[in-house]
């Protein structure tokens, strides 16, 4: 088998509804599986996915929610496909979507991660591929709009390059990444420390002292359509912000003392 979908389900069985619609009515030109950990949910509603799509859906029952990354590997585990497209079930597929990604991975056999690029509703496209983050960084992009944040918050998302054509990175959201599996496996697949955030920026480094290249390739189109949580929520400070904020804690620490933006703990916190 040549490709498999894993995607994680948590409350979210009618956008998952719409992206295993989007595939059917654009499926990958090669024999492919969606792989599906459901963390939690309706029930009612995904027996009604599951007998509309189980042709080419296998799902996997958590009796917990365990993360996104922790439920990501145990859907990598059980896939078949030598590729294996690691996503969110927000998405929206495009007639070329699938394709034009897989070619590209083919011309390059070491690649670690490639992203598509990931378009909200209205044709804005999302900034998700960014340097490696300090700290710092976390903050800049949400109050660019300061005097004297623009120009750091333009270095971290990269908006200095020409991301028009495919690009070496840093790192990319999490939201759509396509690995060898074999590759993802000889990595450890995400670190399940990470319940939530900072699971996809901790592989990405990964891959890189691997020896590896992040690429990010703006002719595979995905329509994702929610901004990411992390930019959900931040002020006054609820739930998702102490998730995202331990999660960084937790990257910095990881990373402490390795060069760039685990530069020594404190050190991260820095412009």
């Amino acid at each position: 088998m040549k490709l498999s979908i894993c995607v994680v389900n948590y409350h979210s069985e009618k956008e998952l509804r719409r992206f295993l619609e989007s595939l059917t009515d654009y499926p990958p030109r090669c024999l492919f599986e969606v792989v599906l950990v459901h963390n939690g949910g309706q029930e009612e509603e995904l027996r009604s996915l599951e007998k509309k799509f189980g042709g080419m859906m296998y799902i996997i029952h958590s009796r917990d929610n365990q993360g996104f990354g922790a439920a990501q590997n145990k859907a990598v585990q059980k896939a078949k496909g030598e590729y294996v497209f690691i996503c969110n079930p927000d998405l929206e597929v495009d007639e070329d979507s699938f394709q034009s990604l897989l070619s590209f991975a083919e011309e390059l056999p070491e690649f670690g991660v490639i992203g598509p690029q990931l378009v909200h509703e209205g044709g804005v496209i999302q900034e998700s591929c960014r340097r490696f983050p300090r700290f710092i960084d976390l903050v800049v992009k949400r109050v660019e709009f300061l005097p004297g944040f623009k120009k750091r918050a333009r270095h971290y998302l990269m908006r200095d390059r020409d991301l028009s054509v495919p690009t070496q990175v840093d790192w990319l959201v999490g939201a759509a990444m396509l690995m060898k599996r074999e590759r993802f496996l000889e990595l450890g697949g995400f670190d399940p420390r990470f319940f939530l955030f900072f699971e996809d920026t901790d592989l990405c480094r990964r891959v890189h002292v691997a020896g590896h290249d992040v690429w990010y390739y703006p002719d595979s189109i995905f329509l994702h359509a929610h901004e990411r949580l992390s930019q959900k929520g931040w002020w006054p400070f609820s739930k998702t912000f102490w998730i995202h904020f331990r999660s960084a804690l937790q990257y910095f620490w990881k990373w402490r003392g390795s060069g760039g933006g685990g530069a020594g703990f404190w050190g991260s916190f820095l412009v």
